[in-house]
């Protein structure tokens, strides 16, 4: 590419190291898999609200429309998973790009753990006397056990040493971190 008169150098656009780039795949198909996760868990709370009922303490209810709170509290739980979920994917964003706000790396670290903590409990639940369909819960499961190897597969990628340099090395900010203050 030849300079034109008048026009400034265009910097080429920092290559992010593959397993960097493995790691934003991988994390974005966590947020994918656990907004489906969320999305089923709604589904399957809706069809069989009883565990919810059991748990809860309505006390004198005095006419108010149980089934009605139990559907709504349900879907505000969704929703609210859904936006957390959001939330984590502008935080995958922002990782990408490389943005030098260092909180997002450690924001992906704590769900990639959390979703692995949660994966193992996967395995120990077993739903008893319910009416919905034992599929669901498979597919709600299996659905959390693919978030967390995401997640975990993601949180090692990052780690290697050439995505830690490509982190280090620029903080986002278009500054050479061993020159402060020089612009290049």
């Amino acid at each position: 590419m030849t300079q034109q008169p008048g026009r400034p150098q265009e910097k080429p656009a920092p290559t992010i190291p593959e397993s960097a780039r493995f790691a934003v795949q991988l994390w974005w198909a966590m947020v994918l898999l656990e907004i489906i996760h969320q999305v089923f868990n709604v589904v399957i709370s809706l069809i069989d609200p009883s565990g919810i009922r059991e748990n809860a303490d309505f006390g004198d209810t005095g006419g108010v429309p149980v089934d009605l709170v139990i559907t709504v509290a349900v879907i505000m739980a969704g929703v609210l998973g859904i936006g957390v979920m959001v939330l984590l994917g502008f935080a995958v964003y922002g990782y990408a790009r490389n943005s030098g706000w260092k909180w997002l790396r450690t924001l992906l670290m704590f769900f990639s753990v959390y979703f692995a903590i949660r994966a193992v409990v996967v395995f120990t639940a077993t739903p008893t006397g319910t009416a919905v369909p034992t599929a669901l819960y498979l597919i709600d499961g299996s659905l959390q056990i693919l978030a967390a190897v995401a997640g975990v597969l993601a949180l090692i990628l990052s780690r290697r040493p050439d995505a830690v340099e490509w982190r280090e090395k620029n903080d986002g900010g278009g500054k050479d971190p061993g020159n402060p203050g020089k612009q290049p």
